[in-house]
């Protein structure tokens, strides 16, 4: 999750 607590997609090259 990101810093205000809503859910995040973080991509395997961490770009996305």
């Amino acid at each position: 999750m990101d810093s205000q607590g809503r859910k995040v997609i973080v991509c395997d090259n961490g770009t996305g």
